[in-house]
This record gives C-alpha cells, sequence and structure tokens, in this order.
C-alpha cells in the first residue's frame, strides 16, 4: 500500500500527526532551550548583580570621597599640610 492509493481521510490524518510531532519535538526543544536561558539568568542574579552593585557602591563612594577632597572652595590654597586638625 502506497501513500498513492491512500484515501482522502488518511493522507489528512497523516498530514495532522506529522505536524503535530514537529510540534511535539519543537516544543520540546523550545522548553529546553528555556531552560538553560532560566539557569544562566538564575546565576546572573545570584552570583554576578550583587558584586556588580557592590562595585558601583565602591565606584559612587570613591568618586565622591575625590570630590570631596578636590572641591574648589575646600582646597583654596590651602595644601593638606597647612589644614587645621580637628
Amino acid at each position: 500500500m502506497s501513500f498513492q492509493n491512500l484515501s482522502i481521510r488518511s493522507k489528512v490524518i497523516v498530514a495532522f500527526g506529522l505536524v503535530l510531532l514537529l510540534t511535539g519535538v519543537v516544543s520540546t526543544f523550545a522548553i529546553n532551550r528555556l531552560s538553560a536561558v532560566n539557569d544562566a539568568a538564575t546565576d546572573i542574579r545570584t552570583n554576578w548583580l550583587p558584586s556588580v552593585r557592590m562595585l558601583g557602591q565602591v565606584a559612587a563612594f570613591t568618586g565622591a570621597r575625590r570630590r570631596s577632597r578636590t572641591h574648589p572652595l575646600r582646597a583654596r590654597g590651602r595644601t593638606p599640610a597647612r589644614r587645621k586638625a580637628p
């Protein structure tokens, strides 16, 4: 029995079954890949993001400290050696 000898009904059922099978395969692959993406996002959220936040805070603190040390009104004509100790 060849595919050409099948009735229209049988051909449609076979075609629908193939489409359903391909949809299942693609869905399984997509779920697998989304799981990998979720694992990578979890790794970034738990391991990388806190350290990046901390580096941002260090950079902000360093910049603020540098600005306060070089402020023109505070440093006008006074060197660190001539400042009065509190």
